[in-house]
């Protein structure tokens, strides 16, 4: 699909504010911003979801490629090296089976254990405690177990993303602070928005070769997208602040847990 044919509407001022605000908050959770971004782009701008989409990944891989250089300038860092190889070997064979099984299946049963996944996922959030510093991530030395768990990890974050049309940030971040021992929530943001650049990186390429994206608004959002991660990372790094970024991940599980449980019975309508 051509991404110029249609009238977008006038981009304007608050536009990229309410984009800015999305930003630093996807990046303290440590999600791609895509669940943000595309209905800033689709609904208030005008453009066709598919366009909206793809124009979002240009932003994605800006916000996450500054996010990381921003984490990696933290005296206290807390992005591990072993861990992300692990996840971008599992998310790389993820989207590859992803793109493969939606052209083959029917989502709807996909889309009811991923609404209840992430509905679990939210409460959990939300009643557990948050381990904030790098200091308490997982030992340097990965044993056999953990490693493979990091990749199903990573497996299954880039096997929803072509399926279900969202980020692997949902379902890393989670699953990496939930199920990894020693894992801390400021860890898990980490490589999950560490992830999202090799990702967000392959789809950019690949949608503006293929010009699916609005040119337009490629510059701003993505320049909006790198002030906000910024501001995200120096958040995050403050005392109390990951316990809060936790709180407010917990609540973007249980929304998107409900807006899939809804796709889901209207689907079954």
């Amino acid at each position: 699909m051509s991404a110029e044919p249609f009238a977008a509407r006038p981009l304007r001022a608050w536009h990229l504010g309410l984009w800015l605000v999305a930003a630093g908050l996807s990046t303290m959770c440590g999600i791609g911003g895509g669940l943000f971004a595309v209905p800033i782009l689709h609904f208030l701008l005008g453009l066709p979801l598919q366009v909206a989409t793809a124009t979002s990944l240009v932003s994605v891989f800006a916000m996450t490629l500054v996010g990381t250089l921003a984490e990696l300038a933290q005296p206290d860092s807390a992005l591990h090296w072993p861990t992300l190889a692990w996840l971008c070997l599992g998310g790389l064979a993820g989207a590859n089976a992803g793109q493969w099984v939606a052209k083959r299946i029917d989502t709807r049963a996909l889309t009811w254990v991923f609404a209840v996944a992430m509905l679990a996922a939210g409460v959990r959030l939300l009643t557990g405690s948050s381990a904030a510093h790098a200091d308490t991530l997982v030992p340097l030395s990965l044993d056999g177990v953990h490693a493979a768990g990091i990749v199903a990890i990573g497996f299954a974050g880039g096997f929803v993303a072509p399926l279900l049309g969202v980020g692997g940030g949902l379902i890393v971040v989670p699953a990496l602070f939930l199920g990894v021992p020693g894992m801390s929530y400021l860890g898990a943001r980490a490589c999950s928005t560490a992830m999202s650049v090799v990702n967000s990186a392959q789809l950019t390429l690949l949608n503006l070769r293929e010009k699916r994206v609005h040119r337009a608004s490629i510059l701003p959002f993505a320049l909006v997208a790198a002030v906000g991660a910024v501001a995200g990372i120096l958040l995050v790094h403050r005392p109390g602040w990951p316990e809060a970024a936790r709180i407010l991940l917990g609540l973007v599980q249980i929304f998107a847990g409900a807006k899939f449980a809804w796709r889901g019975l209207r689907g079954a309508g």
